[in-house]
């Protein structure tokens, strides 16, 4: 069964989000990536420069689960010093670009998902049962804040949650294939003391809400920027609203400012009617006080003029 075209239409409309607002995406690129979550990541680090750099976790045997722990150890210095240099450029832009910490930081959202997955493969437990599950889904909400723009959000939280599948797979067959290489004695006292192995019902659980919370954070942030557009238009009303109130006043009391002069100005021209009709010679009283009126009434508008100028 198909969608006609335009009910497809009204749930594309009503899942799209208004585009942010620049000076907002710029505030949360500034202090949630710098004040939030650098000193996050600072001490995320510290204890990963102790685990890799300070305790000894690496055996004779090359297993395929520590050749994974030194490769990531290797990464581990190259992620490290990207962040300090993100760090430093956080803290000395003063005018952080839009455009470019917008770039900068997506780069650096997409590796923290690659190295999150790296760690959990290494991890123990690891794969599906790792600890380091939750921090998936702080990502997601980091993500969603970080990033207003719809497709950038996605993509990044897509990246995570595919990471966070790709690590379990890759942590369960490495978990097999070291116990296949083990002596059948071996392998039965192995057994005993290595992780077991995931369970499909957990694992499904636990993606889903992954998909989930990614699909809640997405739909909060449609509904807080269409609050805010609503918002926005809402005082825009109000404020055309006050000027076209502000607009009537003015017009009423130039209405009321001129009508005296206008109505002695239309005497004294049925009064010059009458005398050049009857052939009399124009009364120049008359013309003076048309001119006084006409001078009277500039300096009203001249008056009425200056105040609405001092008031924008």
């Amino acid at each position: 069964m198909r969608f006609p075209r335009q009910t497809y239409e009204r749930f594309r409309d009503l899942l799209r989000p208004p585009p942010p607002d620049p000076a907002q995406e710029l505030f949360r690129l500034k202090y949630v990536e710098r004040d939030v979550i650098l000193a996050i990541k600072a001490l995320c680090f510290a204890f990963l420069i102790y685990y890799f750099y300070f305790t000894s976790w690496s055996a004779e045997i090359q297993t395929a689960k520590q050749i994974a722990e030194s490769m990531t150890q290797k990464a581990f210095g190259f992620y490290l010093a990207l962040n300090i240099a993100l760090a430093i450029y956080l803290i000395k832009s003063r005018r952080l670009s839009l455009v470019w910490g917008r770039r900068v930081i997506f780069v650096m959202s997409v590796l923290d998902s690659l190295f999150l997955a790296a760690l959990t493969l290494i991890s123990y437990p690891g794969g599906f049962d790792s600890a380091l599950y939750w921090v998936f889904l702080g990502l997601i909400i980091r993500n969603a804040v970080s990033f207003p723009i719809a497709r950038v959000q996605i993509v990044l939280n897509v990246t995570l949650i595919l990471g966070f599948i790709c690590a379990g797979v890759a942590h369960a067959r490495i978990v097999r294939n070291d116990l296949l290489e083990l002596t059948p004695s071996t392998q039965s006292a192995m057994k005993s003391i290595t992780e077991p192995e995931p369970e499909a019902e957990p694992v499904v659980l636990r993606i889903t809400v992954l998909v989930f919370m990614m699909a809640s954070c997405y739909g909060l942030q449609v509904l807080f920027g269409k609050a805010r557009l609503a918002e926005e238009e809402s005082r825009e009303s109000v404020a055309r609203q006050e000027q076209l109130r502000a607009a009537g006043r003015l017009a009423a009391e130039i209405a009321h400012q001129m009508k005296n002069p206008l109505g002695i100005i239309n005497n004294a021209a049925f009064a010059l009617q009458r005398s050049v009709a009857a052939g009399k010679p124009i009364p120049l009283p008359q013309l003076d006080i048309i001119r006084e009126e006409v001078a009277r009434s500039d300096r009203i508008i001249t008056e009425l003029m200056r105040r609405v100028r001092s008031s924008d």
